[in-house]
Protein backbone atom coordinates (compact mmCIF):
# COMPACT_ATOMS: atom_id res chain seq x y z
CA UNK A 1 0.00 0.00 0.00
CA UNK A 2 2.74 2.27 0.99
CA UNK A 3 4.75 1.59 -1.75
CA UNK A 4 1.65 2.15 -4.13
CA UNK A 5 0.96 6.06 -2.42
CA UNK A 6 4.69 6.63 -3.15
CA UNK A 7 4.06 5.53 -6.64
CA UNK A 8 1.20 7.64 -7.66
CA UNK A 9 2.66 10.72 -5.28
CA UNK A 10 5.92 10.56 -7.94
CA UNK A 11 3.37 10.19 -10.71
CA UNK A 12 1.59 13.91 -9.69
CA UNK A 13 5.44 15.39 -9.31
CA UNK A 14 6.41 14.35 -12.69
CA UNK A 15 3.28 14.95 -14.49
CA UNK A 16 2.73 18.90 -12.26
CA UNK A 17 6.46 19.09 -12.67
CA UNK A 18 5.72 18.24 -16.94
CA UNK A 19 3.01 20.68 -17.28
CA UNK A 20 5.16 23.44 -15.32
CA UNK A 21 7.91 23.19 -18.27
CA UNK A 22 5.37 23.24 -20.88
CA UNK A 23 3.95 26.43 -19.57
CA UNK A 24 7.15 27.87 -19.36
CA UNK A 25 8.37 26.47 -22.78
CA UNK A 26 5.56 28.05 -24.46
CA UNK A 27 6.46 31.71 -26.58
CA UNK A 28 4.17 34.38 -26.17
CA UNK A 29 2.63 35.93 -29.68
CA UNK A 30 4.54 38.84 -29.39
CA UNK A 31 8.08 37.09 -29.31
CA UNK A 32 6.67 34.81 -31.70
CA UNK A 33 5.73 37.53 -34.09
CA UNK A 34 8.78 39.52 -33.26
CA UNK A 35 10.86 35.95 -34.36
CA UNK A 36 9.15 36.34 -37.71
CA UNK A 37 9.81 40.08 -37.63
CA UNK A 38 13.23 39.81 -36.97
CA UNK A 39 14.00 36.91 -39.91
CA UNK A 40 12.58 38.97 -42.18
CA UNK A 41 14.86 42.08 -41.30
CA UNK A 42 17.79 40.14 -41.81
CA UNK A 43 17.11 39.98 -45.46
CA UNK A 44 18.93 43.03 -46.36
CA UNK A 45 19.22 42.62 -50.15
CA UNK A 46 18.10 40.77 -52.92
CA UNK A 47 16.71 40.16 -56.25
CA UNK A 48 13.26 38.37 -57.13
CA UNK A 49 11.46 37.20 -60.41
CA UNK A 50 7.67 36.65 -59.73
CA UNK A 51 4.77 35.32 -61.14
CA UNK A 52 0.94 36.51 -60.11
CA UNK A 53 -2.46 35.66 -61.41
CA UNK A 54 -5.43 36.90 -59.87
CA UNK A 55 -8.82 36.19 -60.25
CA UNK A 56 -11.46 38.92 -59.05
CA UNK A 57 -15.16 37.36 -59.43
CA UNK A 58 -15.95 41.47 -60.20
CA UNK A 59 -13.91 40.61 -62.93
CA UNK A 60 -15.80 37.98 -64.98
CA UNK A 61 -15.01 34.35 -64.60
CA UNK A 62 -13.33 33.70 -67.18
CA UNK A 63 -11.26 36.75 -66.70
CA UNK A 64 -7.63 36.39 -65.10
CA UNK A 65 -4.80 39.18 -65.05
CA UNK A 66 -1.16 37.77 -65.37
CA UNK A 67 1.54 39.85 -63.93
CA UNK A 68 5.19 39.55 -63.85
CA UNK A 69 7.77 41.43 -61.11
CA UNK A 70 11.26 41.64 -61.07
CA UNK A 71 12.66 43.22 -57.44
CA UNK A 72 16.18 44.21 -56.81
CA UNK A 73 16.31 45.49 -53.05
CA UNK A 74 18.83 46.68 -51.28
CA UNK A 75 17.84 48.21 -47.49
CA UNK A 76 15.16 50.62 -48.13
CA UNK A 77 16.16 50.82 -51.68
CA UNK A 78 13.67 49.45 -54.36
CA UNK A 79 13.71 48.95 -58.05
CA UNK A 80 10.60 47.80 -59.56
CA UNK A 81 9.44 46.52 -62.89
CA UNK A 82 5.65 44.95 -63.39
CA UNK A 83 4.39 43.82 -67.07
CA UNK A 84 0.93 42.87 -66.76
CA UNK A 85 -1.68 41.07 -69.12
CA UNK A 86 -5.04 39.62 -69.27
CA UNK A 87 -5.81 35.62 -69.67
CA UNK A 88 -9.09 34.50 -70.81
CA UNK A 89 -10.00 31.06 -69.80
CA UNK A 90 -10.34 30.53 -73.35
CA UNK A 91 -6.72 30.76 -73.94
CA UNK A 92 -6.55 34.13 -75.78
CA UNK A 93 -4.30 36.10 -74.23
CA UNK A 94 -3.68 40.06 -74.70
CA UNK A 95 0.46 40.94 -75.51
CA UNK A 96 2.37 42.01 -72.17
CA UNK A 97 3.39 45.69 -72.79
CA UNK A 98 6.67 47.39 -71.90
CA UNK A 99 6.98 47.28 -68.15
CA UNK A 100 5.88 50.27 -65.69
CA UNK A 101 9.11 51.03 -63.93
CA UNK A 102 9.06 52.16 -60.09
CA UNK A 103 12.27 53.14 -58.26
CA UNK A 104 11.76 53.88 -54.40
CA UNK A 105 14.80 55.62 -52.85
CA UNK A 106 14.47 54.99 -49.23
CA UNK A 107 11.99 57.53 -47.23
CA UNK A 108 12.46 60.63 -49.76
CA UNK A 109 10.80 59.90 -53.33
CA UNK A 110 9.59 57.72 -55.63
CA UNK A 111 9.61 57.83 -59.23
CA UNK A 112 7.26 55.72 -61.77
CA UNK A 113 7.39 55.66 -65.29
CA UNK A 114 4.32 55.09 -67.47
CA UNK A 115 3.88 54.65 -71.27
CA UNK A 116 0.40 56.10 -71.07
CA UNK A 117 0.05 54.57 -74.65
CA UNK A 118 0.23 51.83 -76.68
CA UNK A 119 3.16 52.60 -78.46
CA UNK A 120 5.74 51.46 -76.00
CA UNK A 121 7.41 54.48 -75.78
CA UNK A 122 7.72 56.21 -72.07
CA UNK A 123 6.43 59.51 -72.23
CA UNK A 124 6.50 60.63 -68.36
CA UNK A 125 8.26 60.35 -65.40
CA UNK A 126 6.98 60.79 -61.90
CA UNK A 127 8.73 61.85 -59.36
CA UNK A 128 7.18 62.07 -56.04
CA UNK A 129 8.96 63.90 -52.95
CA UNK A 130 7.60 61.64 -50.08
CA UNK A 131 9.18 62.81 -47.16
CA UNK A 132 7.41 63.47 -43.97
CA UNK A 133 3.81 60.79 -45.22
CA UNK A 134 3.11 57.54 -43.85
CA UNK A 135 2.58 55.81 -46.39
CA UNK A 136 4.12 56.24 -49.79
CA UNK A 137 1.14 56.63 -52.17
CA UNK A 138 1.81 56.20 -55.95
CA UNK A 139 0.82 58.66 -58.24
CA UNK A 140 -0.65 56.62 -60.80
CA UNK A 141 -2.91 52.82 -60.53
CA UNK A 142 -0.04 50.48 -59.57
CA UNK A 143 1.83 48.82 -57.16
CA UNK A 144 5.50 48.58 -55.84
CA UNK A 145 5.94 46.60 -52.90
CA UNK A 146 8.73 45.50 -50.45
CA UNK A 147 8.88 41.55 -51.27
CA UNK A 148 9.93 41.28 -47.65
CA UNK A 149 6.38 41.43 -47.04
CA UNK A 150 5.42 38.16 -49.20
CA UNK A 151 3.65 35.88 -46.90
CA UNK A 152 3.49 38.19 -44.32
CA UNK A 153 0.34 39.92 -44.95
CA UNK A 154 -2.54 38.35 -46.37
CA UNK A 155 -3.72 40.55 -48.91
CA UNK A 156 -3.04 40.09 -52.52
CA UNK A 157 0.01 41.32 -54.07
CA UNK A 158 -1.57 44.80 -55.29
CA UNK A 159 -1.98 45.89 -51.77
CA UNK A 160 1.07 45.33 -50.13
CA UNK A 161 2.61 48.83 -51.67
CA UNK A 162 4.21 51.21 -48.96
CA UNK A 163 3.54 49.45 -45.47
CA UNK A 164 5.61 48.32 -43.32
CA UNK A 165 5.99 44.65 -42.31
CA UNK A 166 4.79 45.71 -38.98
CA UNK A 167 1.46 46.33 -39.95
CA UNK A 168 0.15 42.59 -39.37
CA UNK A 169 3.01 41.38 -37.09
CA UNK A 170 4.05 42.77 -33.81
CA UNK A 171 0.99 45.09 -33.73
CA UNK A 172 0.62 46.26 -30.00
CA UNK A 173 -2.94 47.44 -29.96
CA UNK A 174 -4.49 43.86 -29.46
CA UNK A 175 -6.42 43.21 -26.39
CA UNK A 176 -6.34 39.22 -26.51
CA UNK A 177 -3.65 36.65 -27.79
CA UNK A 178 -3.79 33.05 -27.69
CA UNK A 179 -1.22 30.14 -28.49
CA UNK A 180 -1.32 26.57 -29.25
CA UNK A 181 0.53 24.31 -30.71
CA UNK A 182 -0.68 23.02 -33.98
CA UNK A 183 0.82 20.63 -37.14
CA UNK A 184 0.27 21.91 -40.62
CA UNK A 185 1.65 19.68 -43.42
CA UNK A 186 3.42 17.51 -41.05
CA UNK A 187 5.78 20.31 -39.56
CA UNK A 188 4.95 21.71 -36.44
CA UNK A 189 3.59 24.89 -36.06
CA UNK A 190 2.60 27.78 -33.38
CA UNK A 191 -1.04 28.84 -34.16
CA UNK A 192 -1.55 32.84 -32.69
CA UNK A 193 -5.34 34.06 -32.38
CA UNK A 194 -5.56 37.64 -32.35
CA UNK A 195 -8.05 40.03 -31.31
CA UNK A 196 -7.50 43.77 -32.67
CA UNK A 197 -9.47 47.37 -31.24
CA UNK A 198 -11.90 47.64 -32.65
CA UNK A 199 -12.92 43.61 -32.50
CA UNK A 200 -10.78 43.14 -35.55
CA UNK A 201 -9.61 39.20 -35.59
CA UNK A 202 -6.22 37.68 -37.09
CA UNK A 203 -4.91 34.19 -36.89
CA UNK A 204 -1.36 33.09 -38.21
CA UNK A 205 0.93 30.18 -38.26
CA UNK A 206 4.15 30.01 -37.09
CA UNK A 207 6.85 27.56 -38.15
CA UNK A 208 9.82 28.06 -36.01
CA UNK A 209 11.97 25.61 -37.87
CA UNK A 210 11.66 27.62 -41.02
CA UNK A 211 12.78 30.93 -40.02
CA UNK A 212 9.69 31.64 -37.92
CA UNK A 213 7.90 31.95 -41.26
CA UNK A 214 4.36 32.09 -41.84
CA UNK A 215 2.97 28.50 -43.51
CA UNK A 216 -0.84 30.22 -43.20
CA UNK A 217 -2.61 33.56 -41.93
CA UNK A 218 -5.66 34.90 -41.78
CA UNK A 219 -7.50 38.07 -41.18
CA UNK A 220 -11.17 39.28 -40.49
CA UNK A 221 -12.55 42.27 -41.70
CA UNK A 222 -15.65 44.03 -42.87
CA UNK A 223 -17.55 40.90 -43.20
CA UNK A 224 -15.16 39.27 -45.57
CA UNK A 225 -12.15 36.71 -44.37
CA UNK A 226 -8.44 37.73 -46.12
CA UNK A 227 -6.04 34.50 -46.08
CA UNK A 228 -3.26 33.25 -47.51
CA UNK A 229 -1.32 29.77 -47.79
CA UNK A 230 2.36 29.80 -48.04
CA UNK A 231 4.72 26.82 -49.05
CA UNK A 232 7.86 28.14 -47.60
CA UNK A 233 11.70 27.03 -49.02
CA UNK A 234 15.19 27.73 -47.48
CA UNK A 235 17.74 30.05 -49.25
CA UNK A 236 20.98 28.75 -49.94
CA UNK A 237 23.17 31.77 -49.73
CA UNK A 238 21.71 33.14 -46.34
CA UNK A 239 20.00 30.07 -45.25
CA UNK A 240 16.76 32.02 -44.34
CA UNK A 241 13.43 30.53 -45.41
CA UNK A 242 11.01 32.50 -47.47
CA UNK A 243 8.35 31.73 -49.54
CA UNK A 244 8.13 29.76 -52.67
CA UNK A 245 4.59 30.20 -53.77
CA UNK A 246 1.72 32.40 -51.98
CA UNK A 247 -1.92 31.66 -52.24
CA UNK A 248 -4.26 34.08 -51.08
CA UNK A 249 -8.17 33.96 -51.07
CA UNK A 250 -10.98 36.19 -49.59
CA UNK A 251 -14.11 34.92 -49.05
CA UNK A 252 -17.19 36.97 -48.63
CA UNK A 253 -20.20 34.12 -46.96
CA UNK A 254 -18.04 31.39 -47.28
CA UNK A 255 -17.56 32.31 -50.99
CA UNK A 256 -14.13 32.93 -52.93
CA UNK A 257 -14.38 36.18 -54.70
CA UNK A 258 -10.98 36.59 -55.48
CA UNK A 259 -7.72 34.33 -55.57
CA UNK A 260 -4.09 35.66 -56.13
CA UNK A 261 -1.64 33.01 -57.34
CA UNK A 262 1.94 34.16 -56.77
CA UNK A 263 5.13 32.00 -57.74
CA UNK A 264 8.41 33.43 -56.55
CA UNK A 265 10.38 31.70 -60.12
CA UNK A 266 14.05 33.26 -58.78
CA UNK A 267 15.36 34.66 -55.79
CA UNK A 268 19.07 34.89 -54.34
CA UNK A 269 19.36 37.48 -50.77
CA UNK A 270 21.76 38.96 -48.89
CA UNK A 271 24.22 39.57 -52.31
CA UNK A 272 25.96 42.92 -53.24
CA UNK A 273 23.68 44.99 -55.40
CA UNK A 274 24.90 47.09 -57.85
CA UNK A 275 24.15 50.81 -56.76
CA UNK A 276 23.90 51.89 -60.60
CA UNK A 277 20.01 49.94 -60.51
CA UNK A 278 19.00 52.63 -58.67
CA UNK A 279 19.46 55.69 -60.73
CA UNK A 280 17.17 57.02 -63.02
CA UNK A 281 19.46 56.17 -66.12
CA UNK A 282 19.03 52.79 -65.49
CA UNK A 283 15.25 52.75 -66.04
CA UNK A 284 16.10 53.04 -69.53
CA UNK A 285 14.07 56.23 -70.28
CA UNK A 286 14.27 58.06 -74.00
CA UNK A 287 15.76 61.05 -73.67
CA UNK A 288 13.10 64.03 -73.99
CA UNK A 289 11.18 62.37 -71.31
CA UNK A 290 8.84 64.65 -69.48
CA UNK A 291 9.60 64.41 -65.53
CA UNK A 292 5.71 65.23 -63.67
CA UNK A 293 7.57 66.86 -60.31
CA UNK A 294 5.33 66.59 -57.20
CA UNK A 295 5.25 68.49 -55.37
CA UNK A 296 6.12 71.25 -58.67
CA UNK A 297 9.76 72.36 -59.03
CA UNK A 298 9.85 75.52 -58.00
CA UNK A 299 12.33 76.53 -61.18
CA UNK A 300 9.82 74.84 -63.99
CA UNK A 301 9.27 71.88 -65.89
CA UNK A 302 12.68 69.65 -66.92
CA UNK A 303 13.01 66.72 -68.76
CA UNK A 304 15.48 63.38 -69.16
CA UNK A 305 18.56 64.40 -71.95
CA UNK A 306 19.61 60.34 -71.86
CA UNK A 307 22.12 61.49 -68.60
CA UNK A 308 20.10 63.67 -66.11
CA UNK A 309 17.23 66.24 -65.47
CA UNK A 310 17.89 69.57 -67.51
CA UNK A 311 15.49 72.18 -67.55
CA UNK A 312 12.81 71.82 -71.01
CA UNK A 313 13.46 74.61 -73.12
CA UNK A 314 11.94 75.52 -76.29
CA UNK A 315 14.10 72.69 -78.43
CA UNK A 316 13.32 69.96 -76.30
CA UNK A 317 9.59 70.92 -75.37
CA UNK A 318 9.08 71.08 -78.81
CA UNK A 319 10.26 67.62 -79.48
CA UNK A 320 8.14 66.23 -77.01
CA UNK A 321 4.96 66.14 -79.55
CA UNK A 322 1.65 65.58 -78.98
CA UNK A 323 1.41 62.62 -76.61
CA UNK A 324 3.96 64.50 -74.86
CA UNK A 325 2.00 67.33 -73.76
CA UNK A 326 -0.87 65.33 -72.91
CA UNK A 327 1.06 63.42 -70.21
CA UNK A 328 2.08 66.92 -69.30
CA UNK A 329 -1.16 68.20 -68.63
CA UNK A 330 -2.00 64.69 -67.03
CA UNK A 331 0.37 65.21 -64.80
CA UNK A 332 -0.04 68.56 -64.06
CA UNK A 333 -3.69 67.96 -63.71
CA UNK A 334 -2.81 64.93 -61.04
CA UNK A 335 -0.11 67.41 -59.13
CA UNK A 336 -2.71 70.27 -58.56
CA UNK A 337 -5.45 67.08 -57.20
CA UNK A 338 -3.05 65.89 -55.00
CA UNK A 339 -1.79 69.16 -53.44
CA UNK A 340 -5.28 70.33 -52.75
CA UNK A 341 -5.56 67.23 -50.61
CA UNK A 342 -2.32 68.10 -48.83
CA UNK A 343 -3.44 71.17 -48.41
CA UNK A 344 -7.13 69.88 -46.74
CA UNK A 345 -5.60 67.16 -44.90
CA UNK A 346 -3.21 69.79 -43.30
CA UNK A 347 -5.80 72.31 -42.64
CA UNK A 348 -8.52 69.66 -41.33
CA UNK A 349 -5.48 68.73 -39.03
CA UNK A 350 -5.36 72.35 -37.55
Amino acid sequence: MLRRIKFWALTMVVVVGGLRASAVAAPTALELERNALAARQELRSGRLKIHASRWSATDGDDRIVEFEYDIVFDGERIRFDRRQSVLHAKGESVEMPPPDKYLGLDDRCMLYSDTLSTSGRITAVTIQETRGTAYRVPVFKGAQFDPRLLGVMPSHSAVLYGLPIEEFLGRADRVKSVVREEKVNGERVWRIDNTYRPGIKARMWIAPRQSFGLVRAEAELLGRTHSIQCKLRQDAASGLWFPESVVYQERLKNKVIMEEVLTVEEAEFNVDIDADVFTMAAMDMPSGTYACEIPPNPFGGRIWNGRKLVPADALTIGAIGWTGWLAISLCSVVAAALLGVFYWRWRASQ
